[in-house]
């Protein structure tokens, strides 16, 4: 009979505090319906926190949403990863031989539609900008060269990504990794080969 007790108890918690879940979730909906509304630059990071908010109120789940519209963009691959992070829904995947992640910001258009915020893929060094590759080869000959990506920017989508710790500026860039003497570092590259400083890496 105790157990049975326990059991009804634990159960009509787990109700409660899914319904308060429920609730909580319908309420920062609610609050980035109405800062969509706005379309004021100003609160791009209160719309950021309350997403980040929402993500962690729905869970480890990645979206359905997510994957049914990257399906719809893309197609169906037979090696697709799927991981749900703290700010993104993202999906690993092989395409003509070449390594990509596609990253979507989960439910956040608030009709329940999940949109792509860009696409990450390897490159190689031959297939930067000729001008970036002369400014690597004068100014950094003293580094080792390691992995280059290319992120492609959806700009119909305001979700902001971050990459080595920094917040990318709606841009379409390489970024190549290099090191010297244990100081790894990161280049960021724009596609006209403008060559920056981006980050440490640890």
């Amino acid at each position: 009979m105790k157990k049975l007790v326990l059991l009804v108890a634990s159960l009509m918690f787990t109700v409660c505090l899914s319904q308060a879940q429920t609730v909580q979730e319908k309420k920062v909906k609610s609050e980035l319906r109405s800062l969509d509304r706005k379309h004021d630059p100003k609160v791009k990071e209160e719309k950021k926190n309350l997403r980040h908010e929402l993500r962690k109120l729905e869970g480890n789940d990645v979206s359905e949403s997510s994957q049914s519209e990257f399906h719809k963009d893309y197609g169906v691959f037979p090696d697709e990863k799927w991981e749900r992070t703290a700010n993104y829904d993202k999906v690993n995947y092989t395409k003509n031989g070449q390594s990509m992640v596609a990253y979507y910001d989960g439910d956040y258009d608030n009709l329940g539609n999940s949109t792509l915020i860009g696409i990450l893929t390897d490159k190689k060094f031959s297939d930067l900008p000729a001008k970036a590759q002369e400014t690597i080869n004068t100014k950094y000959k003293a580094y080792t060269k390691s992995k280059i990506l290319f992120f492609e920017d959806n700009v119909n989508n305001d979700s902001e990504m971050v990459m080595f710790g920094h917040q990318l500026k709606d841009a379409n860039n390489y970024f190549m990794e290099m090191s010297k003497d244990g100081k790894n570092i990161v280049l960021s590259i724009s596609k006209n080969g403008d060559v920056d400083y981006y980050s440490n890496m640890k």
